[in-house]
Parts: C-alpha cells; structure tokens; sequence
C-alpha cells in the first residue's frame, strides 16, 4: 500500500463557497450506498439500516494582536446527537454552527480541517468478517490570505479488529445467516469536526 498523499480538490473563493463544500463532503460519504467503493460498494437491496452521523467535537482557537496566546472555543456533542434533519435539508453547515453557537468571522480563516472516519464491514457466509477503517481528512487553507482557499483531502486506510469495531458484532450477528453471497455493511460516522486557526 502507497502512503496516502494530499490530493487537490477544488479551490474556494467565497464563503458560500465553503458551505457546499462541507456540505457536497457530508452528503457524498453520507450516501455512499449510491457510489462504488472497491468491493465494498453495496445497494438499497442489501437492506442496509440508516446510517447514524454523529459530530462529537469542534474547535476554533482564534489569535488576537494584543495576546501571545489564543482563544480556544470548543463544542461538543455526545454520541446520540443524530444530524439526519441537516443531511435531509441538505444544509448540514449552517445547522451544525447554528447548533454549537459556535461564531467567527469566516473572512479572516486561516485553516480549517474536516475529519471523519468511514467503517467497512465486509461479511460472508463461509468466511470471518473483515473491518477497515477509512481516516479521512478534508483540508481548507488560507495562509497566503491571497483571497483564494486550496482544497487538498488525504485518505488513510487501515485493517481494524472487527470485535472493537463500530457496530461489527449486531451487524454479523443479524445480518451474515440471511445472504448466499458477500455482503458489505458501511457505517459512517463523523468522529469530529474541527476548523481550528482563526487570525
């Protein structure tokens, strides 16, 4: 396996701009029942359960002139808060910063990051279950501050043990006797979400 390296995206230049980004990266990962992923990829037949997307933490830390050290805001949210009504509403940016109260001014970014993991579960009939994990990481940058922010996203990929995996156990023990054939159960869930470096 090659060493994962950043790859370009896209670049913004508005602050509508950086909305859909973070919005067209949650609903890409979070419908990834329509998209192929290698030999993980699977359809709406496969009766998959409705995906839970959690966002546990958040931080912005932001510089002032006048201080050496900066002002550190975080918000956090426990495993139970479900953003299915962001998701369906196709506006999960604003939802989420209105629901952490979280304020700053979007002109004077300097970096922000958007990290989650995606969980695979690959199951079969005849043979044990294998689990991946997926480390993800959408970087927005502004350090030049030239008035337009690079996209880069870099992908780590990982074979995780499947008993401390997310879900593993109900999913083999309710899933595996009822297919012929090999079935691959994803499960994604958002571990954080940060935008860190405000100026």
């Amino acid at each position: 396996m090659y060493e994962p390296i950043p790859a370009p995206i896209s670049t913004l230049y508005t602050v509508d701009q950086l909305y859909s980004q973070i919005n067209f990266t949650v609903h890409r990962y979070y419908h990834l029942s329509d998209e192929a992923l290698g030999q993980y990829g699977y359809s709406w037949r496969d009766s998959n359960p409705f995906t839970d997307l959690n966002v546990l933490h958040m931080e912005i830390l932001q510089f002032d002139d006048s201080s050496i050290n900066p002002t550190t805001k975080t918000a956090h949210f426990s495993h139970g808060e479900h953003w299915h009504q962001y998701v369906l509403n196709e506006d999960i940016s604003s939802g989420f910063l209105n629901k952490s109260e979280l304020k700053s001014n979007l002109t004077s970014i300097q970096k922000m990051k958007i990290a989650f993991d995606l969980s695979s579960i690959y199951v079969s009939q005849h043979t044990a279950p294998k689990c991946f994990l997926f480390q993800i990481e959408i970087m927005i940058t502004n350090d030049i501050a030239s008035g337009n922010m690079p996209v880069c996203m870099t992908l780590k990929t990982q074979q995780s043990a499947c008993h401390n995996h997310t879900n593993a156990e109900p999913i083999v023990n309710n899933c595996s006797a009822k297919f012929s054939r090999p079935i691959a159960f994803l499960r994604r869930k958002f571990t954080r979400i940060m935008v860190i470096r405000w100026r």
